[in-house]
């Protein structure tokens, strides 16, 4: 395999299970700081350096941000399955949560709720947006701590 090929296995590999894993109800309360991206991008990390027993800084970063792109996909597809598949009493519940403070926010946003909580597109797209703009950037992080633990493994593991 080649190294563009190992390189983007390991970015999907780790964008789809860092994708699956912050979807989950109940595991995703968990992502505290953006963890389970800084992992997923640390991931990234580990396993070019592991399949090619080398990585560089920009390699690190690189890996994270493409990774970062496919988990934004993954999240946004299965977060939009989990909202239609919710039950008509917690959209209901979110429907009233919303129009009770509608003092404090304002029409236009009363609407683009409205719009999230009936339409599968709309909260799809937000979703997107939200990661799009979120998760490369995270993961890229975390990419990069990776590959300056990695990198300096190699130089250790070299010297030996």
């Amino acid at each position: 395999m080649t190294d563009s090929k190992k390189f983007i296995s390991a970015a999907i590999l780790s964008g789809i299970l860092t994708g699956i894993i912050s979807s989950i109800p109940g595991v995703s309360t968990l992502n505290c700081c953006c963890l389970w991206f800084l992992l997923g991008g640390f991931w990234t990390s580990y396993l070019i350096w592991y399949k090619q027993n080398n990585i560089t800084v920009w390699q690190g970063i690189g890996g994270g941000f493409f990774a970062g792109i496919i988990t934004a996909f993954i999240y946004s597809i299965l977060n939009t399955i989990v909202l239609a598949m919710s039950s008509g009493d917690k959209i209901a519940q979110m429907r009233e949560v919303l129009e009770q403070s509608q003092q404090q926010i304002p029409p236009e946003m009363m609407d683009v709720f409205a719009n999230l909580i009936n339409s599968p597109l709309v909260a799809f797209l937000l979703f997107l947006v939200f990661g799009v703009l979120i998760f490369p950037i995270a993961m890229a992080i975390g990419g990069l701590v990776g590959a300056l633990i990695f990198t300096k493994k190699s130089k250790i593991e070299s010297n030996e």
